[in-house]
């Protein structure tokens, strides 16, 4: 053996040199792959937006990836699509709920203007999307403008004269909404 080899070969041996980190086992690889691919058709379903490699609904192409991969890589991309597709159900659920008050803001004659009260949902989506800290977390500005939000229209029911309330449109609401007696779903407020 060379005297180059054999200092390299002493460096590993005695922890000079970093040992390389174990690959990820076949067992991992079948469930990251199952997974990965169950997430990007989960996220093609909530219309994220999302693409590339990671997003990709083809569980072989995860799988090669995963049995090149080492465990903290592969724990780390489960991680990272994990919270981002949290993050983008989440915002699905603002941006649902955001053009529902919207609506109600026309229906009930509120006068309220600006971003905050577009009826397109896909913008109130893009716009949570781009947040930072993710929309999940109680100290986002998604929360914060949806609290602002549920107050101006709760100010705006308590002024709303009686004779203007539009006939009932619904007998049941969503989980997350109540039934106003004028008949119109409305946002439970957190």
């Amino acid at each position: 053996m060379s005297f180059p080899i054999r200092m390299v070969v002493a460096a590993v041996f005695s922890g000079f040199l970093p040992m390389s980190v174990h690959a990820a086992g076949h067992e991992t690889c079948i469930v990251y792959s199952n997974e990965a691919g169950r997430q990007a058709q989960e996220a093609i379903r909530l219309r994220c937006g999302f693409s590339g490699p990671v997003w990709s609904i083809d569980t072989l192409a995860h799988m090669r990836w995963c049995e090149g991969a080492n465990d903290v890589s592969v724990a780390h991309e489960r991680g990272e699509r994990f919270n981002a597709l949290r993050n983008c159900g989440a915002c699905r659920d603002y941006a649902t709920e955001a053009q529902q008050a919207a609506k109600t803001n026309e229906q009930l004659g509120c006068g309220f203007s600006g971003p905050r009260w577009q009826t397109n949902a896909d913008n109130h989506f893009r716009w949570c999307l781009g947040l930072n800290p993710a929309s999940t977390q109680p100290a986002s500005p998604a929360w914060k403008e949806r609290d602002a939000r549920n107050a101006e229209l709760a100010n705006c029911r308590r002024e709303f004269p009686k004779e203007r309330i539009p006939p009932p449109k619904a007998t049941s609401c969503p989980e997350n909404m109540f039934l106003g007696k004028d008949g119109t779903c409305y946002p439970i407020l957190r």
